[in-house]
């Protein structure tokens, strides 16, 4: 089947508007794609269509040459699209309903198949993806296609319901269609253009969980001057609840939302959910961030910071000194699952790439890992007429072919995770060689290390462990103590590494030195310390002297910080208490249960 001549014109003036075309093979993929997913009328021509995508997404994977890359979005996310909707819920048993509420529709818009067919996960619920991406095609079709980006975000946000908890605080997201409604609406008062924002940090935006109302009245209050960093610092500190414990005025007051937190203010939740929630109304992608440190742990706001035409995410408004060099966790809009503030920070990185290009890494990252796993096959032909330009001799398929892909791919946008993470799967799956595995580790500190050292250290940390020689990955994780160590909680990170392989290595001494290390070098920087100690009373009660560990935790006990003046259950996360209560139980357990309670009585909090 040929797209008739017409319609591959029109298709193609869409997509080079894009971004995408520009070159002859490239124009050509986008409108065989196009007509692949046109062909779907019924379950027999959706299998046919399926094949012919897989025909295609190989054809262009094996054949693109570095100025033919941009293929890979409409060919790569076509094959996605299809690939999952296989299994949504309904496809076993009621194809035309799958065909009626989703694919029809998406037929309408090309540039939202691609956002999404490139940001959907096999972790999302692929039910409530599919039945919302159906619903905005079929209703909100021309904004659908404006804002193809914004489009898929809130559909792998608010696949199901969307709730979020601040605490003892449960708050709701509205409907999705009135939130699309929302920020389309408000587009031209925002300080960034929606439309342009890439689809992997616009999920930073659409995961709020304030009525409209609320975020009419934030976005009025602060739309023209939002200083998001200021906002945290605006909500008065309820220091009764932190210093007695007393239930926070804000809760007792009921009706927890941003309106009810900027009149009772309270602690630094909800300072930093403020600040989130004000940014995620005026348009500003944001994030809500935790770490533990050695006292207690704390909460504050990450947002896409302005300066100047230049935009990077700002980790630093209400993250207190002693929380500076300490990795911060959030929540992961998408997946929910708990990821670094660097994995967010990378993704500055798209908004420097020329259009698109983001998203043609994207697609080069999936089309090598399908490679990798044996969903690809080396076609001679994808069904395309013009092959001018592309590779002398196709790709094979071997590792060396792939990396050369994402090699090109990351030329022209680093700052992909799903593309750096298929490079960690590579690892993972013990096919690097020791001289593709140090120049990977090297080139991704290079790209990512120094600005995104969060982001980097989770791929290098994948990538490290991959090594099955103990003594060779010893020597990669000093490497890497090197590099980060100037991060507290990084570098104890790697002597955890390094000690947890020596103890499965058989070799207890050189793991005692690593533990004892994090000890001597991050006492009062986090919660490592007391695991590091943990540890070590672990490895002499194997050797049947746990009495040997009362030294050290007397040592530690005398060396580490009292935290400041603070309620009972927060003292109690405190390194200062953790490691004092670890001290008397061993005194306790020793025969010396004066000096243990002395101590459990200074531990006091009242």
């Amino acid at each position: 089947m040929r797209i008739p001549y017409l319609a591959a014109l029109t298709l193609i003036s869409v997509l080079c508007s894009m971004g995408f075309g520009g070159d002859p093979f490239v124009d050509t993929v986008d409108a065989k794609a196009n007509e692949i997913y046109l062909s779907i009328t019924d379950e027999g021509t959706f299998d046919q269509a399926l094949t012919d995508a897989m025909t295609l997404a190989d054809y262009v994977a094996g054949n693109a040459s570095k100025r033919q890359l941009a293929a890979m979005a409409s060919s790569e996310s076509t094959l996605r699209l299809l690939n999952l909707t296989t299994a949504h819920p309904q496809a076993g048993r009621g194809f035309t309903s799958v065909l009626d509420k989703t694919l029809n529709p998406l037929k309408q818009t090309p540039r939202f198949r691609i956002e999404l067919g490139l940001l959907i996960d096999m972790r999302d619920d692929l039910g409530g993806v599919f039945e919302l991406a159906g619903r905005l095609a079929a209703e909100r079709t021309k904004a659908v296609e404006q804002f193809p980006a914004l489009a898929a975000a809130m559909c792998v946000v608010h696949d199901t319901e969307y709730t979020r908890n601040i605490n003892e605080n449960r708050t709701q997201a509205p409907t999705p269609l009135e939130l699309f409604d929302y920020f389309l609406s408000n587009n031209s008062r925002f300080a960034n253009d929606l439309s342009i924002m890439p689809a992997p940090m616009l999920v930073h935006v659409v995961n709020v969980t304030e009525s409209i109302e609320q975020m009419q009245w934030a976005l009025q209050t602060y739309g023209n001057y939002p200083k998001i960093g200021d906002r945290f610092f605006e909500i008065d500190y309820d220091t009764e609840h932190f210093r007695s414990g007393a239930p926070k005025r804000v809760t007792t007051a009921g009706n927890y939302c941003i309106r009810s937190i900027k009149e009772h203010g309270g602690v630094c939740a909800d300072q930093a959910y403020f600040a989130e929630s004000v940014a995620k109304a005026c348009g500003i992608p944001s994030c809500y961030v935790v770490a533990r440190g050695a006292d207690v742990s704390h909460a504050w706001i990450g947002f896409l910071d302005a300066k100047g035409r230049a935009r990077a995410w700002n980790f630093d408004s209400g993250r207190y000194e002693s929380y500076q060099n300490l990795r911060g966790t959030v929540r992961d809009p998408q997946t929910g699952e708990q990821i670094s503030d660097g994995a967010i920070g990378v993704l500055a990185g798209m908004l420097k790439d020329r259009e698109n290009e983001s998203l043609t890494t994207a697609a080069a990252g999936y089309a090598a890992e399908r490679m990798m796993n044996e969903q690809w096959s080396s076609p001679d032909s994808g069904g395309i007429d013009e092959v001018r330009g592309i590779l002398r001799k196709p790709r094979t398929g071997s590792i060396d072919d792939r990396l050369g892909l994402l090699q090109l791919a990351l030329s022209l946008s680093s700052s992909v995770p799903t593309t750096w993470n298929t490079i960690a799967e590579f690892a993972n799956a013990g096919q690097f060689n020791e001289k593709q595995l140090d120049a990977w580790s090297r080139t991704l500190f290079t790209m990512c290390g120094n600005k995104y050292p969060d982001f980097s250290f989770d791929v290098l940390t994948k990538m490290i462990s991959a090594e099955k020689n103990p003594d060779r990955q010893v020597q990669m994780w000093e490497w890497a103590f090197k590099k980060y160590r100037a991060r507290p909680d990084l570098a104890s990170n790697v002597r955890m590494q390094q000690a947890t392989l020596m103890e499965s290595a058989g070799k207890p001494d050189k793991a005692w030195a690593a533990y004892m290390s994090i000890v001597n070098g991050f006492l009062n920087d986090g919660p490592m310390a007391v695991d590091a100690l943990m540890a070590m009373e672990r490895l002499l009660r194997a050797e049947n002297k746990r009495g040997a560990i009362l030294p050290y935790l007397k040592d530690a006990a005398a060396k580490v910080k009292r935290p400041q003046d603070m309620a009972a259950q927060f003292a109690s996360q405190s390194n200062y208490f953790k490691i004092k209560s670890l001290y008397a139980a061993e005194l306790r357990r020793s025969g010396n249960a004066v000096q243990a309670d002395r101590i459990l009585r200074e531990l006091r909090v009242d």
